[in-house]
């Protein structure tokens, strides 16, 4: 009976989060400029240019900085000429679905099918971190899918001796392999993996070497072939560079402020980071508290001698998270351009985290206390759960309403956008949002190179107007051959660079052109040329 309805739960909750993924994407999966690099580069392997972006000059640019598998994926689709952001879209969506079902049906194995075992499984339907990440063409769902999978298979075949043969041992790496070969930090999977054999397989020293040694080989054979293709193609890896030891210091500094806001999210609202109903410096302690807590509680429980399969879930899901965790430190610190520390990358992180404290709370409940004890346990979780509901449901509503991303009806009603749909199609564009035209319009912009490389550019002068040879797209726009495509965030780019004086930056950066076709989210502009220029 407890079997049946802990599997129902968990069933339930997975068509529930996928429900809210349907919901939250009515209007189309968010595509921003890394969705849309995914989305076209598999457009262009159907149509033999190869796997990466065709640039303003007409060279080709292997996929950059990101690992192949997501547009790999969608390349079929496009193969055979369905829409490929509905396809990004319900792929994501049961991936979702399947992640939700992976955590609960594991949480019930290893949890004796208690019916509270599927407490995670609804964590993570209902997350409000997660949902958004499910509700973009990006390649996070398939990063976690068979990269949490990778560890609980481990888990499930720990205890057999492996053979010489093909087995467990080569599946996991394969699952690992595929992970990584979406998403280049899901290399932490490989590693907790390792680990996790390495220190508790029932098998002497060699033979658990030997087992890290073939999960590892298996798991970074996508990783090397693809990497093969890129030094082969382009004599660099994922066109990043390595920083200096003063540049990665300031990283450092910068490192934990990130995380810290991204964490507090995962507890409450972000409108609580700006303007909180009490003391600031509270949030400055809070998520690490929350973390403190949660593993101050798996010692304790590990201490009241729960059942050993479950204590192992909990210890893996702590290794993989603080690995992973170690990884985007390692590259933050290291490369140019830096990676983004936000919920998105932190996802991974993320579902291990709630998942651990949902198996927490399954396992309070089982506590052999009083009953007044257990019904307050069950009255915890059912606030978690409703908590994280009413989050998710608000941000679902926006979704629905206003869309996301260049699928955002801002975006989709553009009367700008249309005024550059009939330019002529050999109308070379120089634009703030490169991705944003490539999307909508199919045209292949210049980028502004201030904002591309992010650096300032001082004294602060009108576009057109910069120094001789700074840009060459700046300097055909002022001879007339280009267009200038400025939307309205161009501020918010330049904030990035500028800080405070972005909107000054802004400001002049337009002065003086002449507009060629006004929008509500942006301008056309045309350089104001002198008659002797002419």
């Amino acid at each position: 009976m407890i079997d049946r309805l802990g599997k129902k739960l968990v069933w339930l909750a997975a068509v529930i989060g996928m429900a809210l993924a349907i919901w939250s994407t009515r209007l189309g999966p968010g595509v921003g400029g890394d969705a849309t690099i995914y989305l076209t580069s598999a457009q262009n392997l159907v149509k033999g240019i190869g796997l990466g972006l065709i640039q303003p000059d007409g060279s080709f640019r292997l996929l950059p900085y990101s690992a192949p598998l997501f547009p790999l994926l969608l390349t079929p689709f496009s193969a055979l000429h369905l829409d490929l952001t509905a396809a990004a879209r319900w792929i994501n969506i049961l991936l979702f679905g399947g992640m939700i079902l992976l955590a609960g049906f594991a949480s019930l194995r290893y949890f004796e099918n208690k019916w509270q075992a599927a407490l995670p499984a609804w964590l993570l339907a209902c997350s409000p971190i997660l949902l958004p990440v499910y509700s973009w063409a990006m390649a996070e769902p398939l990063t976690l899918l068979p990269g949490f999978g990778g560890l609980v298979f481990i888990l499930t075949n720990l205890d057999r001796q492996p053979t010489g043969r093909i087995g467990w041992l080569e599946l996991s790496g394969l699952l690992f392999g595929l992970s990584i070969a979406a998403r280049y930090s899901a290399a932490a999977f490989l590693a907790a993996g390792m680990l996790i054999c390495l220190f508790w397989m029932a098998a002497p020293l060699k033979k658990r070497l030997l087992a890290v040694l073939r999960i590892g080989l298996v798991g970074f054979l996508p990783l090397a072939i693809w990497v093969l293709v890129q030094f082969t193609q382009t004599a660099s890896v994922s066109s990043r560079s390595i920083l200096t030891l003063a540049e990665m210091r300031e990283r450092f500094l910068a490192f934990w402020p990130q995380v810290n806001s991204a964490l507090l999210v995962w507890i409450l609202p972000a409108s609580f980071q700006e303007s909180p109903p009490y003391p600031q410096w509270i949030n400055m302690i809070l998520p690490l508290t929350m973390i403190v807590m949660l593993a101050a509680v798996s010692i304790f429980m590990k201490k009241r001698d729960m059942t050993k399969s479950s204590d192992r879930l909990i210890s893996t899901l702590w290794i993989f998270a603080a690995v992973y965790v170690g990884v985007l430190l390692l590259v933050y610190l290291t490369t140019y351009p830096p990676i983004t520390i936000d919920n998105r990358m932190l996802s991974p992180a993320h579902v291990a985290v709630i998942w651990i404290a949902g198996l927490l709370l399954a396992q309070l409940t089982g506590l052999k206390t009083s009953h007044l004890w257990q019904t307050g346990v069950f009255l915890l979780a059912a606030a978690s759960i409703l908590w994280y509901g009413m989050r998710t449901i608000r941000i679902v509503q926006q979704n629905a309403e206003t869309g996301l991303g260049y699928n955002a009806l801002t975006w989709r009603q553009s009367q700008l956008i249309e005024a550059i749909k009939v330019l002529p199609e050999d109308q070379p564009l120089v634009t703030n949002e490169t991705m944003a035209l490539l999307y909508l319009t199919g045209r292949v912009a210049s980028p502004v190179a201030e904002i591309y490389f992010d650096k300032p550019v001082y004294p602060f002068t009108r576009y057109g107007d910069g120094p001789a040879g700074r840009d060459p797209a700046e300097a055909r726009f002022k001879a007339a051959e280009s267009l200038l495509v400025v939307f309205d965030t161009l501020e918010s780019q330049f904030s990035t660079i500028y800080g405070e004086r972005a909107k000054e930056r802004a400001d002049v950066f337009v002065q003086g052109l002449h507009v060629a076709a006004f929008g509500d989210n942006g301008a056309m502009y045309y350089h104001p040329l002198t008659s002797s220029e002419n």
